[in-house]
Order: C-alpha cells, then sequence, then structure tokens
C-alpha cells in the first residue's frame, strides 16, 4: 500500500527525509538489516544462552545446561522435575504421572517470607492445586526432530520476529500458537497448532489459550516447519526475546538470532534478564494488536529491535 504526502522528499547519505516532518524515515529493511546484522550473536553466544544449535546427526540439536541458561535436565528415566511444585515425579510409558497426587504451588515466589500472589507465608499452605505435575525438562541427548533453516527457501536478506505459546503436555511443553511478523511489524505468518501429547494445562495466565482455541485445530508441527522453511533462509535475522525457549519447542535450528534480552541488557548483568512486559512498558506505546496473545509479544520485539537501531518503533 502506497501512501503520498503533500511535502518534498530529499535524499541525503542513504536516509530519506520528508521536508516538513519531524524526523526522517530511513530506507526500511536494508538499512535495518546492516544494523541488526552487527548485533547477531556468535555461535558461541547462541550456546551460552541456551539456544539449540547443530548436533552430530541431520534433525538432532544439542544444548548448554550449564548455569544460566533456560533447561533443566531429565534427573533420570522417566523421570522429571515438576515445573510447579519442583518435586521429581516419574510418568509411564505415554508420559501420564505413574501415581496421581495431588500439585500443590504458587503461582509467584515469596518475597520477604509471603507469596505476593496471595499474601501467604512461605512454607504454609499453597493456593493453587492441580491434579497433574507438568514439566519442560529436556533429554540433551535425545533431542530430535528438527530442522534447518540452512536448507531454508528464503536466500534474501529479511527480518523477522517470532514468538509461540506452548502448553504443557504429557510429551512437556508444546507449542500450540506461533506469529511471524516481518521488519514492519506485519504479520506474515500466524497459526495455532495441535499439540501431540495431551493437554495436562493451557497455561491461560500467560498464554490467554483455554481448550475451546485448540477445539478443530489440524494444523501440526511439521506443517509449520514446511512454512517456516518457505519464509526463512540461512541469511534471514530472527528476532525474538529469549527464543532460545521457543526453538527448541517448535525443534527450530537458526544461527542468525538477535535476541532482545541481549539489546536490553539487565542492570545487574547475565544472568539476569528484563521480562518483556517489563521492556515494553519502558519503551514502547500501549499495544493493541488483537488475535493471538503471540502477536503482540512478536510485535513487541521487532519494535523493540527497531528503536535500538535508531529508526522509529513502528513505520
Amino acid at each position: 500500500m502506497l501512501i503520498f504526502f503533500p511535502c518534498r522528499l530529499v535524499t541525503t547519505c542513504g536516509l530519506r527525509f520528508v521536508a516538513g516532518a519531524e524526523a526522517p524515515v530511513m530506507s526500511d529493511l536494508s538499512d535495518l538489516y546492516n544494523r541488526l546484522d552487527r548485533r547477531v550473536m556468535s555461535e558461541a553466544e547462541l550456546f551460552r544462552y541456551g539456544y539449540p544449535r547443530p548436533g552430530n546427526a541431520p534433525g538432532q540439536a544439542r544444548v548448554g545446561t550449564h548455569h544460566g541458561t533456560y533447561w533443566k535436565v531429565m534427573p533420570g528415566p522417566r523421570k522429571h522435575n515438576c515445573n510447579r511444585c519442583e518435586k521429581i515425579y516419574e510418568v509411564d510409558s505415554e508420559g501420564w504421572p505413574a501415581v496421581r497426587e495431588t500439585c500443590k504451588w504458587h503461582m509467584q515466589r515469596a518475597r520477604n517470607g509471603v507469596h505476593p500472589c496471595c499474601g501467604l507465608r512461605q512454607g504454609g499452605q499453597s493456593c493453587q492445586t492441580s491434579d497433574y505435575h507438568i514439566h519442560c525438562d529436556i533429554d540433551p541427548d535425545n533431542l530430535t526432530g528438527f530442522i534447518n533453516t540452512s536448507s531454508g527457501a528464503a536466500h534474501d536478506r529479511s527480518v523477522l520476529a517470532l514468538d509461540c505459546e506452548m502448553v504443557a503436555t504429557t510429551r512437556g511443553y508444546e507449542v500450540v500458537a506461533l506469529t511471524v511478523v516481518d521488519h514492519r511489524c506485519r504479520p506474515v505468518y500466524e497459526t495455532m497448532v495441535k499439540p501431540e501429547g495431551h493437554v495436562l494445562n493451557y497455561n491461560t495466565p500467560f498464554s490467554g489459550l483455554t481448550a475451546a482455541d485448540l477445539r478443530g485445530v489440524t494444523t501440526t508441527l511439521r506443517d509449520v516447519h514446511a512454512k517456516l522453511l518457505a519464509l526463512m533462509g540461512p541469511r534471514t535475522i530472527l528476532v525474538g526475546h529469549g527464543m532460545h525457549n521457543d526453538l527448541v519447542w517448535l525443534r527450530l535450528l537458526h544461527g542468525h538470532i538477535v535476541d532482545t534480552n541481549q539489546l536490553y541488557p539487565h542492570e545487574n548483568g547475565w544472568p539476569a534478564k528484563s521480562p518483556l512486559n517489563f521492556l515494553k512498558k519502558r519503551h514502547l506505546p500501549p499495544l493493541n494488536e488483537g488475535g493471538l496473545k503471540c502477536r503482540e509479544d512478536t510485535v513487541a520485539t521487532m519494535m523493540l529491535a527497531r528503536l535500538k537501531c535508531g529508526f522509529k518503533a513502528r513505520p
């Protein structure tokens, strides 16, 4: 879509200025790509921050599980760390808890001996209960089913941002919603995804999703992989916030990454990280994108990347 303004265009040193406008309008994709390309993480940084990297065989990945990464390793065969109450529990061959017991936890960790979520004191009664434990453990020796964008169809220099929503299933965490936006914050791909396991928790306070949202969804992760390989290639710059999490559950290997955690480092230094909501409130105007929650987060990460490179947050 072309929008015409009743003003004169002046070009100086690669920037396009609109006469009478308050701020310069930079030539969009090429300049943004070049500026972000200088901020792409190195291979060592990708491994340090827990991003999946190619393994020894096709479709295989490896991740760092050292201090500061997101990952919890399975404590043993068919054993997991509950992501909520932190108890170690066993599962059967299909991923269901071997022993039926109530999971008890708090939505927020205690501060000064009190849980902010409910006001109850630490060590006392829990404010949340569930019939199932859930986990986000990985088996670092068995990370398979990954695709690599080095074989993607897109060979031009593009900039995309990505964010996913996950639910807890009998297979661990699974991607059930995905949004990809271009360098101008416009959605280019958005879909719901049918999980492979049985859903144990929809993570509704964070994902915004319920059982009704997944009813009738037929798109599989394999379908998503095919679409992403059509959109991306090895030269695509992919922007996200703490995207190591998204890429592992998405089973996606990509080496040209800009992480807003690194663009906007926490004042206490790594491994401390600023939540995306904090960065949104500090740097961006209120957003109302509609649709999936991951759409707003994807747009926000692209806006933050644009700001850091000297562009308007949104064209």
